[in-house]
């Protein structure tokens, strides 16, 4: 009763099926069978279980009832499941496939519906390689190699459109990655022409303005990738000279300094991609040594020390790109063998397990990226496609929802929206779609 109270006053949306199932299963189950449960129940439990003390610890009132937190509240936490479960586990209870049955439908995931591509973008001329979204701007940036140009758009506020408002062009050659800040005004830019620029965004009535207040010029081949820490002044960038590298960013009076902290040399061919941990003290590099590898970091008085902690093989072929889940012990490597795998991390970050291999793709995948909150995980291709797959509950499976066909070429960079339904994905057929 609680928490149906709590869905009318939050104005939660339409009730699930798991909603409508939730008061009358729990009716069923007291009543109809007290005699049964009387030994097993009592009310000190039932308060446990229905106001707030669940599993994850989370009261009714802290909940924001979106549709993802409905089903993790009802489903897979504890309001539905759990009480279910102890009457299953019950040796005399009755009707236990009945029950079950009650649990199973309560815990199926709803379907997502077919995506449909809201808007293309255009203006670049030549490949698009790289495509992100700001973590939570309404802003979306592009790279590519055809122009030597980075884009900076700014999203309609349903994120169906956008508009450019700025173009950065500072670099020799193409623009290979591209990554914000999530919390300063930071745009950063990796170039085949071996250097990444940070750039300072500002708004304006003409639009935005970009500002290049760093350039990272350490590597002697291509930079392949770049991606800010999520909380700290850190910029990571691979490279094809075999190593990654970690910058630290202090503001100057002249703009912005840029240190290279420490050098991670372990792979033994290029570096294509690289991600932070969101939490952990953890960077992933991938590479085309067919290895992906986790690096713990340790800052020092005057730099940081990377240790390979866990070097994940399974790959028939080079690593293209590689993810961390920003809330879950996840990560996701692309590869040229037509596949992506997702490993599961162990607490400490010094093993990971691959629980899942995707194998829908009929050529190499070019980019892998986690929803920002839900189990989604979305692969580009050069089979000119994008796929969304959901991973199951308890990580062992990955089933593919959907398939986003529209590009003429290679699909190389794919991307979540921070909030809206949305996903990018970026081309060599020198456009950027947005499906939602």
């Amino acid at each position: 009763q609680k928490y149906l109270k709590l869905l009318r006053d939050q104005k939660g949306g339409k009730p699930f099926l798991s909603d409508i199932l939730a008061l009358p299963a729990y009716s069923w189950l007291i009543i109809m069978n007290k005699k049964q449960l009387k030994r097993f129940i009592n009310q000190r439990l039932m308060d446990r279980l229905f106001t707030g003390r669940q599993i994850n610890s989370i009261p009714l009132e802290m909940i924001s009832l979106n549709a993802h937190n409905r089903l993790k509240l009802i489903a897979q936490s504890s309001l539905g499941v759990v009480l279910a479960c102890k009457f299953v586990n019950f040796q005399n209870f009755q009707n236990h496939e009945l029950l079950i049955r009650i649990v199973n439908r309560m815990s199926r995931p709803r379907p997502i519906s077919p995506p449909t591509c809201v808007a293309t973008l255009t203006g670049h001329i030549g490949h698009v390689e790289s495509v992100a979204f700001h973590p939570s701007l309404p802003l979306l940036v592009t790279g590519c190699s055809g122009d030597n140009t980075a884009k900076v758009w700014r999203m309609s506020a349903d994120g169906t459109g956008a508009t450019c408002v700025a173009t950065l062009a500072r670099h020799g050659a193409g623009v290979s990655s591209v990554a914000f800040h999530a919390t300063e005004p930071l745009l950063a830019t990796g170039s085949w022409d071996g250097t990444a620029k940070v750039w300072r965004l500002v708004d304006n009535e003409d639009g935005m303005t970009a500002t290049c207040v760093a350039t990272l010029a350490e590597h002697s081949y291509s930079l392949n990738s770049v991606a800010f820490h999520a909380t700290e002044p850190l910029l990571a960038t691979g490279s094809s000279d075999m190593t990654a590298k970690v910058w630290r960013l202090v503001d100057t009076k002249d703009g912005m300094a840029a240190t290279c902290v420490a050098t991670l040399a372990g792979h033994s061919y290029s570096v294509e991609s690289v991600a932070f941990h969101a939490s952990a003290p953890l960077l992933a590099t991938g590479s085309v040594d067919g290895t992906a590898k986790v690096w713990r970091l340790v800052d020092t008085a005057d730099s940081t020390v990377a240790t390979c902690v866990a070097t994940l093989a399974g790959h028939k072929g080079f690593v293209t790109s590689i993810a961390f889940h920003a809330t879950e012990p996840l990560l996701a490597t692309g590869s040229n063998d037509n596949t992506a795998k997702v490993w599961r991390l162990s607490k400490d970050g010094m093993t990971a397990t691959c629980v899942a291999t995707l194998k829908e793709h009929s050529y190499s995948v070019s980019s892998v990226a986690f929803h920002p909150r839900l189990l989604f995980l979305a692969t580009g291709s050069y089979d000119t496609t994008a796929k969304v797959w959901r991973i199951s509950p308890d990580y062992s499976a990955a089933t593919c929802e959907a398939t986003l066909a529209g590009h003429s070429r290679t699909v190389t960079s794919v991307a979540f929206h921070p909030s809206e339904h949305v996903l990018a994905t970026s081309s060599w057929d020198n456009t950027v779609k947005l499906w939602k």
